[in-house]
This record gives structure tokens, sequence and C-alpha cells, in this order.
């Protein structure tokens, strides 16, 4: 399997290195205040690639980093939270897991007590 694995990177490699030497043309970008940017295309859409990893990479630190501050405190909040506790939490709220089976009739029947009705 490894090698499977190191044949499609060659690949791939091969693949994107036939790209970048296909389109050497220069291309201008440009940008606000007269700015303009000179280079290959595949320069410029290697430097757009990586742009856009980084851009990634910091939104999944920031979320990684606020997971982690995070996760302290709600450790601490339920910790010394007994079963007992819970028990009786649930059933304040009409939560009981022994709840009585819910009647149902099939068709034509009629439930107990329902005859006179």
């Amino acid at each position: 399997m490894a090698y499977l694995i190191w044949v499609v990177r060659i690949l791939l490699f091969i693949l994107l290195f036939g790209l970048a030497a296909r389109n050497t043309e220069i291309v201008h970008v440009r940008g606000y205040l007269g700015y303009e940017w000179q280079a290959p295309l595949a320069l410029a859409l290697l430097a757009a690639t990586f742009v856009g990893v980084l851009l990634g990479v910091m939104g999944a630190v920031r979320t990684m980093l606020y997971l982690r501050s995070a996760a302290p405190n709600h450790q601490k909040s339920t910790q010394g939270v007994r079963v007992d506790d819970l028990k009786d939490a649930e059933e304040a709220l009409g939560l009981s897991a022994h709840r009585p089976p819910i009647p149902y009739r099939k068709a034509g029947e009629s439930l107990a007590g329902d005859e006179g009705a």
C-alpha cells in the first residue's frame, strides 16, 4: 500500500511540474494604488495557493486554541455532578426513563373506557 501511495505522489508531482513548465507566460497582477506584480503564471498560481492554505490554517489554529481554552472550563462545570442528582432532576422535570407504554389500537378497535363514548 505504501508503494501505491508513493507512485501516486510521484505521478501527481510530474503532472504539476508539467503544468508549471507549460505555463511560463508572464502575467500582470494589478493591485490597489497602482501596485503591479509581474511573474510567471505558475508562480502566481503557487502564491495564490499558498495564501489560501495559510488563511485556512490560521482559521483552524484560531478555532483549536479557542476549543482548547474552553475545554478546562467545561470539565470544571461538570465535576461534582452525581448520578442521584441527575435522577432527581429528571423526575422533577418529568423525564423519567420508565414511562408506561403508550396504548394503541388497531383499525376498528377502541381503547378501554371508550365504549361509552
